[in-house]
């Protein structure tokens, strides 16, 4: 499954800070083939991106370009945390990462999320050991507007939430809370995910069960609070991040395959 690239692959979005509404524009994968290095291409979406505002990056001017990289790009690598720093070893905590872990790793959880710009990374989901199954990791979103954000320390590793549509809220009517059995709502699912975990919810018979990986008290900061494990086991073909807009916009990118039923490649 992962013969032509080392996941997991990442994808970039841009905030429209009119709409304050997400789109994915890019994609970076660490390739294998022909050579090691990072690839980077646009996606379909940013098409619509572009009409709306959107400006290539300084590092990618050209929207049907595919780039190719030994390194990991500066756009990502400046979103990382020198591991000179003082705080890096417990920022790897927060992450639930080790000591060796990889910058696509560390990104993958920090969402490479700066205050200065309106873009973000997310990893793609991937298989787990168990056949026809896969997960992702996040922290919980709009920590800040909680009533009672204190419930979010009553919470236990392994814990399960339940995902609650909300569609009455105000600024995004496809918005999905996560809250406890006994209805206390501790966070909401970044914008990114619910792309693929909306239509996941509406089927009955696909397994969504997203539950407490930790819970990291301060100092960490609200955005670090509570980092959750999402599993997922759906009735179809899964073909989450792969596909319309998230398709790579040149024919000379890598075509990441839709995810196949089969256990975890070692």
């Amino acid at each position: 499954m992962f013969e032509n690239y080392v996941p997991p692959a990442l994808f970039v979005t841009w905030q429209d800070q009119a709409s304050r509404t997400i789109h994915p524009v890019g994609r970076l994968v660490r390739v294998m083939q022909p050579e090691p290095g990072y690839e980077f291409a646009y996606l379909e979406a940013v098409r619509a991106a572009e009409g709306i505002g959107f400006v290539p990056f300084a590092g990618f001017p050209d929207h049907n370009e595919v780039y190719w990289s030994r390194d990991l790009p500066p756009f990502f690598q400046n979103r990382l945390m020198p591991p000179a720093r003082a705080e890096f070893t417990a920022q790897l905590a927060e992450l639930g990462l080790k000591a060796d872990a990889g910058p696509e790793a560390i990104l993958a959880r920090t969402n490479g999320r700066r205050a200065t710009d309106p873009y973000e990374l997310f990893a793609e989901f991937e298989p787990t050991e168990a056949r026809g199954e896969w997960e992702t990791r996040f922290f919980a979103r709009s920590m800040r507007y909680l009533s009672h954000a204190s419930d979010i320390d009553e919470l236990m590793p392994g814990q399960r939430l339940l995902c609650m549509q909300d569609l009455q809220n105000p600024v995004d009517r496809d918005a999905i809370a996560f809250r406890t059995e006994h209805n206390a709502i501790v966070g909401f699912s970044p914008a990114y995910l619910v792309d693929e975990l909306g239509p996941l919810l509406l089927k009955p018979d696909n397994v969504v069960v997203v539950s407490v990986e930790r819970v990291n008290p301060p100092p960490a900061p609200l955005q670090h609070r509570l980092r959750c494990h999402l599993r997922v086991r759906p009735q179809d073909d899964f073909h989450a991040y792969r596909r319309g807009r998230y398709a790579p916009l040149s024919a000379d990118a890598l075509r990441l395959a839709p995810w196949e039923r089969a256990a975890k490649v070692a």
